[in-house]
Protein backbone atom coordinates (compact mmCIF):
# COMPACT_ATOMS: atom_id res chain seq x y z
CA UNK A 1 0.00 0.00 0.00
CA UNK A 2 0.96 3.05 -1.11
CA UNK A 3 2.09 6.17 1.53
CA UNK A 4 -0.70 8.45 -0.07
CA UNK A 5 -3.47 4.76 0.42
CA UNK A 6 -1.97 5.15 4.25
CA UNK A 7 -2.85 8.57 4.46
CA UNK A 8 -6.12 8.66 3.30
CA UNK A 9 -6.99 5.06 5.10
CA UNK A 10 -5.80 6.87 8.30
CA UNK A 11 -8.21 9.95 7.64
CA UNK A 12 -11.28 7.51 7.00
CA UNK A 13 -10.12 5.56 10.02
CA UNK A 14 -9.69 9.31 12.31
CA UNK A 15 -13.20 10.41 10.88
CA UNK A 16 -15.16 7.71 12.10
CA UNK A 17 -13.40 7.93 15.00
CA UNK A 18 -14.49 11.19 15.95
CA UNK A 19 -18.03 10.42 14.30
CA UNK A 20 -19.11 8.27 16.82
CA UNK A 21 -17.65 10.32 19.55
CA UNK A 22 -20.51 12.64 18.85
CA UNK A 23 -23.50 12.87 20.93
CA UNK A 24 -25.10 13.40 17.65
CA UNK A 25 -24.54 9.72 16.23
CA UNK A 26 -27.08 7.82 14.90
CA UNK A 27 -27.81 4.18 14.47
CA UNK A 28 -27.28 4.75 11.26
CA UNK A 29 -23.91 6.09 11.50
CA UNK A 30 -23.14 2.99 13.34
CA UNK A 31 -24.75 0.62 10.69
CA UNK A 32 -22.06 2.24 8.40
CA UNK A 33 -19.25 2.47 10.29
CA UNK A 34 -19.85 -1.26 10.79
CA UNK A 35 -19.84 -1.86 6.87
CA UNK A 36 -16.89 0.17 6.27
CA UNK A 37 -14.70 -1.45 8.84
CA UNK A 38 -15.97 -5.42 7.47
CA UNK A 39 -15.24 -4.02 4.31
CA UNK A 40 -11.77 -4.45 4.09
CA UNK A 41 -9.38 -6.14 6.90
CA UNK A 42 -7.44 -3.01 6.53
CA UNK A 43 -10.00 -0.67 7.55
CA UNK A 44 -10.84 -2.64 10.53
CA UNK A 45 -6.68 -2.55 11.27
CA UNK A 46 -6.24 1.22 10.96
CA UNK A 47 -9.49 1.30 13.19
CA UNK A 48 -7.68 -1.14 15.90
CA UNK A 49 -4.98 0.89 15.23
CA UNK A 50 -6.24 4.50 16.14
CA UNK A 51 -8.03 3.00 19.20
CA UNK A 52 -4.98 1.79 20.25
CA UNK A 53 -3.09 4.58 20.37
CA UNK A 54 -5.83 6.86 21.60
CA UNK A 55 -6.58 4.61 24.54
CA UNK A 56 -2.75 5.99 26.20
CA UNK A 57 -4.20 9.25 26.23
CA UNK A 58 -6.00 9.41 29.34
CA UNK A 59 -3.13 8.26 31.13
CA UNK A 60 -0.67 10.83 29.57
CA UNK A 61 -2.61 13.73 30.15
CA UNK A 62 -0.83 14.61 33.51
CA UNK A 63 2.16 14.56 31.75
CA UNK A 64 1.43 17.34 29.15
CA UNK A 65 3.72 19.80 30.95
CA UNK A 66 6.62 17.19 30.95
CA UNK A 67 6.40 17.11 27.29
CA UNK A 68 7.12 19.89 24.47
CA UNK A 69 3.44 20.81 23.53
CA UNK A 70 1.89 20.35 19.98
CA UNK A 71 3.22 22.79 17.13
CA UNK A 72 0.22 25.20 17.04
CA UNK A 73 1.46 26.15 13.26
CA UNK A 74 0.54 22.19 12.77
CA UNK A 75 -2.00 21.06 15.02
CA UNK A 76 -3.94 23.95 13.90
CA UNK A 77 -5.74 23.93 10.29
CA UNK A 78 -6.84 27.59 9.33
CA UNK A 79 -7.26 28.15 5.58
CA UNK A 80 -4.06 30.66 5.56
CA UNK A 81 -1.62 27.50 6.05
CA UNK A 82 -3.09 24.61 4.94
CA UNK A 83 -5.47 24.07 1.88
CA UNK A 84 -8.53 21.49 2.51
CA UNK A 85 -11.27 20.01 1.00
CA UNK A 86 -14.28 20.20 3.14
CA UNK A 87 -14.16 16.55 4.98
CA UNK A 88 -17.20 15.68 7.14
CA UNK A 89 -16.75 15.27 11.01
CA UNK A 90 -12.73 14.71 10.32
CA UNK A 91 -9.42 15.11 11.91
CA UNK A 92 -6.88 16.61 9.71
CA UNK A 93 -3.44 13.40 9.15
CA UNK A 94 -0.95 16.04 10.55
CA UNK A 95 -2.92 17.22 14.06
CA UNK A 96 -3.33 12.91 14.75
CA UNK A 97 -0.11 12.00 13.91
CA UNK A 98 1.48 14.97 16.00
CA UNK A 99 -1.15 14.13 18.60
CA UNK A 100 0.03 10.06 18.22
CA UNK A 101 3.59 11.42 19.62
CA UNK A 102 2.41 13.01 22.45
CA UNK A 103 0.43 9.68 23.55
CA UNK A 104 3.49 7.39 22.44
CA UNK A 105 5.73 9.62 24.63
CA UNK A 106 8.38 10.46 21.93
CA UNK A 107 8.48 14.40 22.77
CA UNK A 108 12.33 15.36 23.71
CA UNK A 109 13.26 17.42 26.60
CA UNK A 110 10.94 20.10 27.36
CA UNK A 111 11.40 23.50 27.28
CA UNK A 112 12.34 25.62 30.20
CA UNK A 113 13.11 21.89 32.09
CA UNK A 114 15.38 23.70 34.37
CA UNK A 115 13.77 26.81 34.78
CA UNK A 116 13.80 28.40 38.54
CA UNK A 117 10.03 29.57 38.62
CA UNK A 118 7.27 27.77 36.21
CA UNK A 119 3.03 27.73 35.76
CA UNK A 120 1.00 24.49 34.97
CA UNK A 121 -1.68 25.73 32.48
CA UNK A 122 -4.51 27.77 34.41
CA UNK A 123 -2.05 28.44 36.45
CA UNK A 124 -0.98 32.40 37.69
CA UNK A 125 1.91 32.98 40.52
CA UNK A 126 3.50 36.19 41.58
CA UNK A 127 6.95 35.75 42.09
CA UNK A 128 9.00 38.72 44.33
CA UNK A 129 12.79 38.97 43.71
CA UNK A 130 15.50 39.78 45.59
CA UNK A 131 15.97 43.43 44.70
CA UNK A 132 12.28 43.96 45.37
CA UNK A 133 10.85 43.33 41.52
CA UNK A 134 8.04 41.27 40.84
CA UNK A 135 7.02 38.87 38.27
CA UNK A 136 3.40 37.61 37.59
CA UNK A 137 3.59 34.11 35.74
CA UNK A 138 0.63 33.96 33.38
CA UNK A 139 -0.59 29.99 32.17
CA UNK A 140 2.02 27.72 31.24
CA UNK A 141 4.57 29.77 31.83
CA UNK A 142 8.53 29.41 32.65
CA UNK A 143 11.23 31.43 34.13
CA UNK A 144 14.91 31.70 35.09
CA UNK A 145 16.54 34.22 36.84
CA UNK A 146 20.05 35.38 37.07
CA UNK A 147 20.79 38.34 39.15
CA UNK A 148 24.55 39.54 39.39
CA UNK A 149 26.59 42.64 40.94
CA UNK A 150 26.35 44.19 37.41
CA UNK A 151 22.92 43.21 36.13
CA UNK A 152 19.66 41.48 36.34
CA UNK A 153 18.78 38.79 33.78
CA UNK A 154 15.70 37.27 33.15
CA UNK A 155 14.76 34.21 30.59
CA UNK A 156 11.39 33.97 29.21
CA UNK A 157 11.49 29.98 28.50
CA UNK A 158 8.07 29.69 27.42
CA UNK A 159 4.36 31.82 27.90
CA UNK A 160 3.96 35.45 29.04
CA UNK A 161 5.35 37.12 31.82
CA UNK A 162 4.25 40.43 33.23
CA UNK A 163 7.40 42.89 35.02
CA UNK A 164 6.92 45.42 37.60
CA UNK A 165 10.54 46.46 37.94
CA UNK A 166 12.46 48.72 40.97
CA UNK A 167 15.25 50.93 39.66
CA UNK A 168 18.29 50.71 39.94
CA UNK A 169 20.98 52.36 37.93
CA UNK A 170 24.32 50.36 38.32
CA UNK A 171 22.27 47.06 37.38
CA UNK A 172 19.67 47.19 34.16
CA UNK A 173 16.99 44.83 34.13
CA UNK A 174 16.94 42.56 31.22
CA UNK A 175 14.11 40.02 29.48
CA UNK A 176 15.40 37.36 26.95
CA UNK A 177 12.05 36.44 25.07
CA UNK A 178 13.88 34.36 22.55
CA UNK A 179 13.81 36.63 19.16
CA UNK A 180 13.67 39.68 21.35
CA UNK A 181 15.38 40.96 24.24
CA UNK A 182 14.01 43.91 26.72
CA UNK A 183 16.08 46.34 28.60
CA UNK A 184 14.90 48.76 30.86
CA UNK A 185 15.95 50.34 34.68
CA UNK A 186 12.50 50.67 36.26
CA UNK A 187 9.13 50.30 35.12
CA UNK A 188 6.01 48.06 33.84
CA UNK A 189 5.81 45.80 30.72
CA UNK A 190 4.78 42.22 29.34
CA UNK A 191 6.85 39.62 27.60
CA UNK A 192 5.13 36.67 25.90
CA UNK A 193 6.87 34.30 23.73
CA UNK A 194 4.80 32.76 21.60
CA UNK A 195 6.82 29.75 18.55
CA UNK A 196 9.02 32.03 17.09
CA UNK A 197 7.37 35.42 17.68
CA UNK A 198 8.11 37.27 21.10
CA UNK A 199 5.53 40.15 22.38
CA UNK A 200 6.16 43.46 24.37
CA UNK A 201 3.57 45.28 26.00
CA UNK A 202 4.50 48.47 28.07
CA UNK A 203 2.34 49.78 30.96
CA UNK A 204 4.17 51.76 32.55
CA UNK A 205 7.48 54.35 31.71
CA UNK A 206 9.09 53.01 28.62
CA UNK A 207 11.83 49.63 27.18
CA UNK A 208 13.93 49.23 24.77
CA UNK A 209 13.31 46.14 22.59
CA UNK A 210 15.96 45.12 20.15
CA UNK A 211 15.83 41.85 17.54
CA UNK A 212 17.99 39.22 16.38
CA UNK A 213 19.58 41.61 13.40
CA UNK A 214 19.97 44.45 15.93
CA UNK A 215 17.24 46.33 15.17
CA UNK A 216 16.38 48.41 18.32
CA UNK A 217 13.10 50.43 18.92
CA UNK A 218 11.64 52.22 22.25
CA UNK A 219 8.34 52.07 23.71
CA UNK A 220 6.16 53.90 25.65
CA UNK A 221 2.94 53.45 28.03
CA UNK A 222 0.22 51.79 25.77
CA UNK A 223 2.06 50.59 23.17
CA UNK A 224 3.14 46.75 22.08
CA UNK A 225 6.01 45.60 19.68
CA UNK A 226 6.11 41.75 17.89
CA UNK A 227 9.40 40.59 17.24
CA UNK A 228 10.15 37.79 15.22
CA UNK A 229 13.33 36.17 13.33
CA UNK A 230 12.86 39.27 10.72
CA UNK A 231 13.49 41.67 13.13
CA UNK A 232 11.63 44.81 15.33
CA UNK A 233 8.07 44.93 14.15
CA UNK A 234 6.09 48.31 13.62
CA UNK A 235 4.87 49.78 17.58
CA UNK A 236 1.49 49.70 17.73
CA UNK A 237 -0.93 51.77 20.07
CA UNK A 238 -3.11 48.85 22.26
CA UNK A 239 -5.77 48.79 24.85
CA UNK A 240 -3.50 47.25 27.25
CA UNK A 241 -6.70 46.34 29.72
CA UNK A 242 -8.05 44.10 27.60
CA UNK A 243 -4.44 42.61 25.84
CA UNK A 244 -3.67 42.22 29.44
CA UNK A 245 -6.34 41.24 30.97
CA UNK A 246 -4.91 37.64 31.71
CA UNK A 247 -3.64 39.66 35.10
CA UNK A 248 -7.39 40.10 36.27
CA UNK A 249 -7.92 36.00 35.24
CA UNK A 250 -9.72 37.13 32.28
CA UNK A 251 -9.58 36.54 28.10
CA UNK A 252 -11.09 39.71 25.94
CA UNK A 253 -11.70 39.14 22.81
CA UNK A 254 -13.20 41.52 20.38
CA UNK A 255 -14.33 40.50 16.69
CA UNK A 256 -11.56 37.99 17.18
CA UNK A 257 -11.01 34.70 14.80
CA UNK A 258 -12.45 31.83 16.62
CA UNK A 259 -9.37 30.00 15.58
CA UNK A 260 -7.23 32.55 17.62
CA UNK A 261 -9.42 32.37 20.08
CA UNK A 262 -9.08 28.63 20.63
CA UNK A 263 -5.41 29.12 20.25
CA UNK A 264 -5.46 31.08 23.39
CA UNK A 265 -7.85 29.25 25.20
CA UNK A 266 -5.60 26.15 24.68
CA UNK A 267 -3.14 28.08 26.73
CA UNK A 268 -5.36 28.11 29.61
CA UNK A 269 -6.57 24.34 29.04
CA UNK A 270 -4.71 21.74 30.94
CA UNK A 271 -5.34 19.05 27.77
CA UNK A 272 -5.66 19.98 24.31
CA UNK A 273 -7.93 21.88 22.04
CA UNK A 274 -7.81 21.31 18.26
CA UNK A 275 -9.07 23.54 15.65
CA UNK A 276 -10.58 20.84 12.68
CA UNK A 277 -10.80 21.81 9.27
CA UNK A 278 -11.33 25.47 7.90
CA UNK A 279 -14.87 26.56 9.09
CA UNK A 280 -13.76 28.07 12.06
CA UNK A 281 -11.68 31.03 10.84
CA UNK A 282 -14.87 32.63 9.44
CA UNK A 283 -16.84 32.41 12.93
CA UNK A 284 -15.62 35.51 15.18
CA UNK A 285 -15.55 36.09 18.45
CA UNK A 286 -17.14 38.83 20.73
CA UNK A 287 -16.70 37.85 24.64
CA UNK A 288 -14.96 37.95 28.12
CA UNK A 289 -14.36 34.57 29.67
CA UNK A 290 -12.46 33.63 33.07
CA UNK A 291 -8.47 32.29 32.59
CA UNK A 292 -9.15 29.37 35.02
CA UNK A 293 -12.33 28.32 33.23
CA UNK A 294 -11.47 27.49 29.68
CA UNK A 295 -13.67 23.95 29.79
CA UNK A 296 -17.15 26.76 30.44
CA UNK A 297 -15.36 29.05 27.80
CA UNK A 298 -15.81 25.74 25.38
CA UNK A 299 -19.54 25.19 26.79
CA UNK A 300 -20.28 28.85 25.93
CA UNK A 301 -18.72 29.02 22.58
CA UNK A 302 -20.84 25.40 21.81
CA UNK A 303 -23.86 26.90 22.87
CA UNK A 304 -24.10 30.33 21.52
CA UNK A 305 -21.56 29.84 18.02
CA UNK A 306 -22.29 27.34 14.97
CA UNK A 307 -19.85 24.73 15.77
CA UNK A 308 -19.47 21.66 17.73
CA UNK A 309 -17.30 20.62 20.42
CA UNK A 310 -16.35 17.09 20.71
CA UNK A 311 -14.59 15.53 23.88
CA UNK A 312 -12.70 12.63 22.78
CA UNK A 313 -11.24 12.26 26.29
CA UNK A 314 -10.86 14.49 29.64
CA UNK A 315 -7.29 16.18 28.01
CA UNK A 316 -8.30 16.55 24.06
CA UNK A 317 -11.46 18.72 22.75
CA UNK A 318 -11.98 18.65 18.87
CA UNK A 319 -13.91 21.83 17.67
CA UNK A 320 -15.22 22.19 14.29
CA UNK A 321 -17.59 24.29 12.41
CA UNK A 322 -21.14 22.50 12.14
CA UNK A 323 -22.01 21.20 9.09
Amino acid sequence: MSNQDNSSLSEEAAAWFVRLRDERATEEDRVAFAAWRKADPAHAAAYAELESLWSGLDHVSRHKHALNPVPRSLARTPPRRRSEASRLRRFSAAAIALLFIIVSGAAITPTGLFADYRTAAGEQRSVALADGSVILLDSDTSVSVDYSAKARRITLHEGEAYFTVVSDEDRPFSVDGGVGSVRVLGTAFSVRRDGGATRVVVTENSVRVSGPLGGVKELSPEQAVLVTGGGVGAVKTVDTNSILAWRRGRLVFEDRSLVDVLDELDRYHPGVIVSVGSGLADVTVTGSFSTDKADAALETIARTLPVDVTRMSDWVVLVRARQ
